[in-house]
């Protein structure tokens, strides 16, 4: 996905006849979803961009969500797969609703990774899911998976553009 979004849920299925959908939210600030916020469905080139008209939090991170204009099943079921983004630029508007050691995953994008020191690569994506996945780039190009656990990631030093890693023996076989 362009990095002038930012990632804040991803449509499961479509929840009723009128339209409302069925979402995992990545998000930790559901004021995201407030009624009258801009929001992008987002799915490889396709980019279009709804209305929230209400949201709904359900249990764990599955929510109810429903768009201006967006008013029948047949038409909420093609959003299925989607991701939900809010524009760079309105992030950056709102970081402020940040405390101190929390960052947008796109900040992570392009830090460098740090193991033992020594610059091992920097940040290139990452795989979002059950449980999230740095994607790191070597100098050589070549790519390493690097599960995001507190255990394994040190993320203190973001604002330097850096981040420590220690994967467990074995993960980064070179």
């Amino acid at each position: 996905m362009d990095q002038e979004f930012i990632r804040i849920a991803k449509v499961l299925s479509a929840h009723s006849l009128k339209g409302a959908l069925k979402i995992f939210v990545i998000t930790d600030i559901p004021e995201r979803f407030e009624r009258g916020s801009a929001v992008f469905a987002i799915k490889g080139s396709v980019v279009q961009e709804y209305t929230v008209d209400s949201f709904s939090l359900l249990k764990g991170n599955h929510a109810i969500v429903s768009f201006e204009g967006l008013t029948d099943r047949t038409s909420a079921e093609k959003l299925k797969g989607f991701t939900l983004a809010i524009s760079q630029e309105h992030a950056e508007r709102t970081r402020d609703i940040l405390s101190e050691d929390e960052f947008y995953y796109s900040d992570l994008i392009g830090a460098s990774a740090y193991r033992d020191g020594i610059c091992f690569g920097k940040i290139v994506d990452i795989i979002e899911g059950a449980g999230d996945i740095l994607v790191i780039e070597n100098s050589s190009g070549k790519q390493f998976l690097l599960p995001f656990v507190d255990s394994m990631v040190d993320v203190s030093r973001l604002k330097e553009g850096r981040i420590d890693i220690s994967p467990i023996d074995g993960l980064f076989e070179e």
